[in-house]
């Protein structure tokens, strides 16, 4: 840009020269044309012009006039004459300066820009080239000098990480070892606490220790087994327990959704026999259709884990009967007590006394409620002498295993009607 700047400064004072040169030949030419004109001027008004001003000025002031004053007058005219001559020469020369000037100024602006133009195009193609060349340049140096030493680093670098990986390796074994012994030993730690946790549940349980600690456990050994080994076979057991808890404390929905969530376990007979008596009490006190629908489902599904299971035989009895007491209709009270004459059939044909054992254990508690009472009242009294039977195989069951028996007060509060 510095050179570019030079060269234009050094073509203004050239074209300044010039200008001037050009200036001083054009005033000594116009100089020439007025030294000419001028002398032409005298010349022909000595002769010819000088005759006609005489004679205009004689006309004009055609009196006698003395000679001198007749001379002023002659050479005043011719003054003024030429005069106007050279006032016009004068103009024609500074129209032309001014002309020539502005044509100068306009060729200077022209050549400049011309000029400039073709410094940039050269200066850009030398600029261009030059770039091109310390580009060459540094690349060559590139794959001379700093190309080789990268690759050695790039190389020495591979090595480290090479080196790193198979530490890490190493170590990443080291730690999967530990995290697996850590997993197994926190494994037994969390079966010891669950094995004792569940047995201390179970014997509360058979104990009918009922207390809303024992839910509590419960409760969260199920989360504990549900998210850390859901397979664990203790789990069904657990819902089992659960069922007793809930029950007892009157949690009818959350024990309906606990067999509703784990019902792909193999389930005990025993918790729908529960789930069956949430139902039935909700039978018992509203006569809600749906819910003696729903304690038959659960008591047909204790059923088919234990056949003729006693427990389950006994409610199913209890719940015809509520049918019979509670309807004045003649043909709800006789299919109530053809549904129960079919299941006494079943427990008495059984080859085994365990069924009326269990039947009689059932009704013996719910004697014992008198909201129950009328119920199992009128069951004996519709089937007496098939009841008394069930009593009699019941006691003997119970006797072989060196256990007292039932009195009829375990199957009616009718005792005077034995």
């Amino acid at each position: 840009m510095i050179l570019f700047d030079a060269f234009v400064v050094l073509s203004e004072k050239l074209i300044l020269k010039v200008m001037k040169k050009s200036l001083i030949i054009l005033l000594l030419v116009c100089f020439s044309f007025w030294f000419h004109g001028t002398t032409q001027t005298k010349d022909t008004l000595s002769q010819r012009q000088l005759k006609d001003i005489i004679e205009a000025v004689s006309e004009e002031q055609y009196v006698r006039i003395p000679k001198k004053d007749f001379d002023a007058i002659v050479e005043n005219k011719i003054s003024v004459m030429v005069n106007k001559r050279i006032n016009t020469l004068i103009a024609i020369v500074a129209g032309s300066l001014g002309l020539l000037s502005g044509l100068a100024v306009f060729q200077n602006i022209k050549s400049r820009n011309s000029m400039r133009d073709e410094l940039e195009a050269k200066v850009s193609g030398l600029k261009n080239a030059m770039a091109s060349d310390l580009r060459d340049h540094v690349e060559k140096i590139t794959e001379s000098n700093i190309d080789p030493r990268f690759k050695n680093y790039e190389r020495f670098m591979e090595l480290e990480v090479k080196s790193a990986k198979s530490e890490n390796k190493t170590l990443l074994v080291q730690i999967q070892e530990e995290m697996k012994q850590v997993k197994e030993q926190r494994k037994k730690v969390m079966t010891y606490l669950v094995e004792g946790e569940f047995q201390f549940l179970s014997n509360a349980v058979n104990t009918k220790d009922y207390s809303k600690e024992q839910l509590v456990i419960g409760e969260r050994l199920l989360k504990e087994l549900e998210n850390n080994d859901p397979d664990n076979p203790k789990m069904a057991r657990l819902v089992d327990l659960l069922s007793y808890l809930y029950y007892y404390h009157k949690n009818y929905k959350e024990l309906n959704l606990l067999i509703d969530k784990y019902k792909k376990l193999s389930l005990s007979s025993n918790t729908f026999i529960n789930a069956a008596l949430t139902a039935m009490d909700d039978y018992h006190n509203y006569a809600s259709e749906d819910q003696k629908i729903k304690a038959l489902d659960y008591l047909d599904k204790s059923l088919q884990i234990t056949q003729s299971y006693g427990e389950a035989l006994g409610l199913k009895l209890e719940l015809f009967m509520m049918d019979y007491t509670r309807s004045d209709k003649k043909e709800v009270r006789e299919e109530a007590v053809a549904n129960a004459k079919n299941i006494i059939d079943n427990i008495l044909n059984s080859a085994s006394d365990i069924p009326s054992y269990e039947t009689v254990y059932r009704i013996s508690r719910d004697i014992k409620y008198e909201q129950y009472q009328h119920i199992v009242n009128a069951l004996y009294n519709n089937f007496k002498e098939q009841m008394n039977e069930m009593l009699e195989r019941a006691n003997r069951y119970d006797l072989q295993r060196g256990r007292q028996g039932f009195t009829l007060a375990a199957i009616t509060t009718q005792t005077g009607s034995a």
